[in-house]
């Protein structure tokens, strides 16, 4: 602003004007410090969006269970073929037993913290919010477990004291080790299920702005009670748009004359989804019951594919377990 008011002084001549249109406009536009600061500037403006977008957060033991074993076996591979960290020079007469030992501890340690956090936080909101800067702060945690157990380790084979030194050295080995299989396992896990996902949800996308076919949908009073069989709520089934799971409770989400409504029961999702005799309202998550005919809308993300509902704001999750049968029952809803 003030540039704009010296250059709009009469008093000035034009060879002052330039000069300040030069020196206050252009020459910042080309200074390197102000090109770094900016580049410097939308780095860390993208790597924070990469940070907070969607990941597929993986609950399942026995795959957990295998990718863990193949783990432990690459690393004991690694050691022994190669003899990394002076372990070539090794004069041990069980030195391939004992490089063994840090292949399973390779496998122990992710383990025991994948069951410490599968048994004390709560599974669907990790399904739901984990993002990528959780999965970076969950693998870089793994390798400090897997460090700290592999000081104790060198501690106890070599029978030497355990010092920060040590710690520091065995950070070093599992850093060198990890760090470019872990960054590189992110970034291609995210980037393969954002591409499958997103071109399955381009399908489903198309399939929802197509009309119902009438012939098969029915129109039955839902019924829905809770564990006491006292609150009940009935409703037409086509007045439902989702239920949700809330630990002990599901809530209702349903739509009558005066907008959208809900309703909470003391029950399990599993045990409402018993009580639905019905073909398109069907369980896309672990943690969410839909009703297909008000799908009105369908993106993927890493984690799986997003539905926005008729009437609604909200966003329902769909997982890719579920994804093959949500496809099928939306072929047949529309035509």
């Amino acid at each position: 602003f003030l540039t704009f008011e010296k250059l709009c002084d009469r008093n000035r001549t034009f060879q002052e004007s330039f000069f300040i249109f030069f020196t206050r406009i252009i020459f910042p536009c080309y200074n390197p410090h102000l090109i770094i600061f900016a580049l410097c500037e939308n780095i860390i403006i993208s790597c924070v969006q990469i940070l907070n977008k969607p990941y597929p957060f993986d609950g399942h033991l026995v795959r957990n269970i295998k990718i863990n074993a193949l783990v432990g076996i690459f690393v004991a591979f690694f050691l022994i073929v190669f003899g990394p960290f002076g372990t070539a020079q090794w004069q041990d007469d069980y030195k391939v037993l004992k490089l063994m030992g840090y292949g399973v501890l390779a496998f122990t340690v992710p383990m025991v913290l994948f069951l410490i956090v599968k048994w004390y936080v709560d599974r669907n909101h990790l399904e739901q919010h984990y993002k990528v800067k959780h999965e970076i702060i969950w693998l870089l945690s793994v390798l400090l477990g897997i460090a700290m157990a592999n000081c104790f380790y060198i501690s106890y084979i070599h029978d030497i004291k355990f010092t920060f030194r040590l710690f520091k050295y065995g950070v070093m080995m599992v850093m060198a080790i990890g760090f470019f299989p872990i960054f590189a396992r992110v970034v291609l896990k995210h980037n393969h299920f954002l591409a499958l996902n997103t071109k399955e949800a381009e399908v489903l996308d198309e399939l929802a702005i197509l009309p119902l076919d009438e012939e098969k949908v029915n129109k039955p009073t839902l019924t829905l009670a809770a564990e006491n069989g006292k609150d009940i709520l009935q409703i037409d089934t086509s007045q439902l748009l989702y239920v949700e799971s809330l630990e002990n409770y599901v809530k209702i989400h349903y739509i009558d004359d005066v907008g959208v409504q809900h309703k909470v029961l003391r029950s399990s999702l599993t045990k409402i989804e018993q009580q639905v005799d019905e073909d398109f309202i069907v369980k896309c998550h672990r943690s969410f019951i839909i009703n297909l005919r008000h799908v009105i809308h369908v993106t993927g993300n890493a984690q799986g594919y997003q539905m926005s509902l008729s009437n609604h704001e909200s966003i329902v999750p769909v997982s890719r377990s579920y994804g093959s049968e949500i496809l099928a029952k939306m072929k047949l809803l529309h035509r």
